[in-house]
């Protein structure tokens, strides 16, 4: 006695009920929650029929995609490593799914961002010493023969290195065929 409320059934639904699930919805997310319950060794619900039902609900919020994806053991919550070992309870679950349908929106959204034209360089214009990244100090056994090397004013230019040695800069092409 007492239970009236709950069992009298209502022809009417309240005027701040949420969007209801169709049958068909709620028979897809109970088959997809049955396959996610068998896809582990063994289970530790107490009551497999109320896990099933509990799973079902959370699953029934979500387009039939999303709960296809979630629920396949091949890529879905199962194949998670904080649940591979372990069912998930239906929270952990709602948070999965969140989280999967959070990351499609975003991957929609991406995707409807309009397409942008590659970034294209222009190459600089040669100058003198462009090429010269090889600091060789004055003071250096191949100085002399580079300094009477230097024909081609893109390889080389003379300058000081980073401690203010004085020198010449050579391209590292110059450096390896000089040797």
């Amino acid at each position: 006695m007492g239970d009236e409320p709950y069992t009298t059934l209502r022809m009417t639904s309240s005027p701040r009920s949420g969007r209801s699930t169709s049958p068909h919805q709620a028979a897809y997310a109970t088959e997809r929650a049955r396959v996610l319950f068998g896809s582990y060794r063994r289970g530790d619900a107490n009551d497999p029929d109320a896990y099933v039902a509990a799973i079902a609900a959370v699953l029934t919020m979500y387009d039939t995609d999303l709960i296809r994806e979630v629920t396949d053991p091949r890529s879905g919550i199962a194949a998670t490593e904080k649940f591979m070992t372990f069912m998930p309870h239906a929270g952990e679950l709602k948070v999965y799914c969140d989280g999967v349908a959070a990351r499609k929106e975003r991957m929609r959204r991406y995707a409807e961002q309009p397409r942008r034209d590659p970034l294209l360089l222009v190459a600089p214009e040669p100058a003198p010493g462009d090429l010269a990244s090889m600091f060789v100090p004055n003071n250096h056994a191949r100085y002399a023969g580079l300094v009477e090397w230097s024909s081609n004013p893109r390889l080389w230019k003379f300058g000081c290195s980073s401690d203010n040695r004085a020198g010449i800069w050579v391209s590292y092409d110059t450096w390896v065929g000089a040797a």
